[in-house]
């Protein structure tokens, strides 16, 4: 319908505007008699068929060259994924097998030092939810000022704002089946501060304690103490 209103509108005056076929009786109508302008639109005919043989083509050379790229031989090697990425705990293991499965609520964290390097890898990988979620409602202090607001907020800005470089657990106390404790030191930079005197530039680190409780099966943390050690990057 968009053709023939075209044709009308331009009074026979100019041609039809062609797409993949072209419709020869409509373009002898423009002008009856005229051997040229037929021959003129026929010969359109094949270059627009031409056309969509070469765009067709193109388009399969492209897709076959997508596939090459994504294997393992020449082209742009494809990015690693998350699930192939070591754990950030340390543990050497896979992310996937290892912090992720605890993310992504498949399995609980079986033991409060287990829970406290799962939220390690939160911080590292900016997931504040597992963070909120994994903290004591009732106990943590930050959580009860208002609900927890304050405490997304700084886990948001903490996980922002911080280069985790390494995680090291020195001792885990089991006080009971319910209670636990788990000192660990952390050795990170600040973002964006990279001048020889900025924070950025050094390693920062710092030891804490921190207490976990354990309710309907699930481990918690409460709360930590730390002590800050100045370490030159």
């Amino acid at each position: 319908e968009m053709t023939r209103s075209m044709a009308t509108w331009a009074g026979g005056r100019v041609h039809t505007p062609h797409r993949n076929v072209c419709d020869t009786m409509h373009c002898a109508s423009f002008a009856p008699g005229r051997t040229g302008a037929l021959a003129t639109c026929q010969s359109r005919q094949r270059h627009a068929t031409s056309r969509v043989v070469c765009l067709a083509g193109k388009k399969k050379s492209g897709k076959n060259q997508s596939s090459a790229n994504s294997g393992g031989g020449f082209g742009a090697a494809r990015a690693p994924t998350t699930e192939k990425k070591t754990c950030p705990c340390g543990s050497r293991k896979l992310f996937s097998q290892c912090c992720q499965p605890f993310h992504q609520g498949k399995v609980l964290p079986p033991t409060a030092e287990a829970l406290m390097r799962s939220r390690y890898s939160a911080y590292a990988t900016k997931n504040v939810q597992y963070i909120v979620d994994t903290t004591h409602t009732g106990l943590n202090e930050l959580y009860l000022k208002d609900d927890g607001v304050s405490l997304r907020k700084d886990a948001a800005a903490t996980a922002e704002k911080i280069n985790w470089e390494r995680l090291v657990v020195q001792e885990t106390e089991d006080v009971s089946d319910t209670e636990a404790f788990v000192t660990f030191q952390v050795y990170f930079k600040v973002k964006k501060q990279q001048g020889s005197r900025a924070q950025g530039f050094h390693v920062q680190t710092f030891v804490e304690k921190s207490k976990f409780l354990r309710e309907d099966g699930k481990w918690l943390y409460v709360d930590g103490e730390q002590d800050w050690e100045p370490v030159g990057g």
